[in-house]
């Protein structure tokens, strides 16, 4: 009997999880989002500048890293280099959304699913498999409570150096508006304290509880494993790279080919208005599209679903604590520790890059808006990699797409039949209880 779970959520979406059970055990599953969605309607005959402040509005969390592709994806075009200054600013700005990010995932999606929330709504008389004590619980409850904080002391950071949160106005095509000033470098160090502390702390204890409570998780939510990213943090003028792109399959690690990026919308609720399934193609929605599923547009790599987010980042850049995880570093467990990872290592690393400022040096270059080009853009956020195709005809935006880290992670089943990262985690695990079966929930969440 097939298992429905409509809507899914504390997701960045609602989700629909379609679960066809064999005894006990989830033989085929689908994942899919619910709603429409899609920009690219509401870019179109845009400004192109436009695109850095509206693209900012795709979800709600990793606003920073759509403003960033937005401004690479014009400045490829205009082929402009932006001042080390002002790339070590938008570094910082992208740190901190991605802590922000991770922070809210764990805390408001995924510790209600292993420690019982007061008035949360968890089924009475219902197994949900809490494993803590009850005096762990509380402390991790006032924990929960203490991120909220955290998170606002966050978005006073991004204010500071980005001029508002959410959607910062900081972020202009050929740089930054603003430089941090001496007095607003020794502010934002204070206010990073914080964060770091809580990130040491409050965090590293509640995700060690989980962990040690939940070790067979390390065993569940895993597939064969293909990761991808395309790095992020450029260093000195652009040349390098804090987590250098690289993506891993089954016959190891390879390089990033842009040409080997397709759409894949077969089992999406989207046609294809012009032909082919190259970034540029452009779409419209078909609610009753035989085969179709999903309201996403997926993104494949060399016609492979790949998974996107902290797990590939860490795992890929040589974190030694998730890469001697092996295996089980693609995992529920690996993930939750990959983020927690990623947020210690940004948060040291955003210490150095503020030691770095020159306020003398400028912070952005000459920028014209181009009359015609194109351009494929990237950037990483919380959730996973995100793609920017932009085309600009007569001055206009003529096409933009935007891909996020849903149309990796819940890529719709692609033409030759291919399941996303999501649907693999899900398939074949035991469900203890068809009515609340907290294994999806887990697993799903982890993303």
């Amino acid at each position: 009997m097939p298992i429905v779970i409509n809507p899914l959520n504390r997701c960045s979406r609602p989700l629909k999880i379609l679960l066809n059970n064999h005894g006990s055990n989830a033989k085929a599953a689908e994942v899919s989002t619910t709603y429409y969605w899609d920009h690219s309607k509401t870019l179109k005959g845009k400004n192109p500048l436009d695109a850095i402040l509206l693209s900012q509005r795709t979800n709600g969390t990793d606003f920073i890293s759509h403003a960033i592709a937005a401004a690479r994806a014009l400045e490829e075009i205009a082929q402009v280099k932006i001042p080390e200054n002002a790339q070590i600013i938008r570094n910082i700005l992208l740190g901190l959304d991605i802590i922000y990010g991770h922070i809210t995932h764990f805390y408001q999606y995924v510790l209600p699913d292993y420690i019982p929330i007061p008035r949360s709504g968890n089924p009475s008389g219902v197994d949900v498999d809490y494993r803590i004590s009850s005096d762990v619980v509380e402390k991790m409850i006032t924990h929960m409570w203490t991120s909220y904080e955290i998170r606002r002391t966050i978005h006073n950071l991004i204010a500071l150096i980005g001029g508002k949160a959410p959607h910062v106005s900081n972020i202009v095509a050929g740089g930054v508006s603003k430089a941090l000033s001496g007095p607003d470098a020794i502010r934002a160090k204070s206010m990073l304290r914080q964060v770091s502390d809580f990130i040491n702390r409050e965090y590293t204890h509640d995700i060690w509880q989980i962990k040690v409570a939940y070790r067979d998780f390390f065993n569940i939510g895993g597939w064969e494993g293909r990761l991808l990213t395309f790095g992020e943090f450029p260093q000195k003028e652009n040349s390098n790279y804090y987590i250098s792109p690289k993506a891993l399959d089954e016959s190891g690690l390879v390089n990033i080919q842009k040409s080997l990026l397709t759409v894949e919308y077969s089992g999406s609720y989207f046609e294809a208005e012009t032909k082919g399934n190259s970034l540029k193609t452009q779409f419209r929605p078909v609610p009753d599209k035989a085969g179709g599923y999903s309201w996403t547009k997926g993104i494949v790599y060399s016609k492979q679903t790949y998974e996107t987010g902290a797990v590939a980042r860490m795992f890929l850049s040589g974190n030694k604590i998730i890469a001697d995880l092996g295996t089980n570093a693609v995992s529920v467990m690996g993930r939750l520790r990959a983020r927690l990872e990623e947020c210690y290592r940004l948060a040291e690393q955003m210490r150095i890059w503020i030691d770095q400022l020159n306020p003398k040096e400028r912070v952005a270059s000459e920028f014209e808006i181009p009359k015609e080009g194109e351009a494929i853009s990237f950037a990483e956020s919380s959730g996973g990699s995100i793609v920017h195709c932009l085309s600009i005809n007569k001055g206009k935006i003529d096409i933009y797409n935007i891909f996020d880290s849903y149309s990796w992670n819940i890529c719709p089943t692609t033409y030759e039949g291919q399941r996303n990262p999501m649907e693999r985690a899900i398939t074949g695990i035991r469900i203890a209880n068809n009515k609340y079966p907290i294994q999806v929930f887990r697993i799903i969440r982890s993303f």
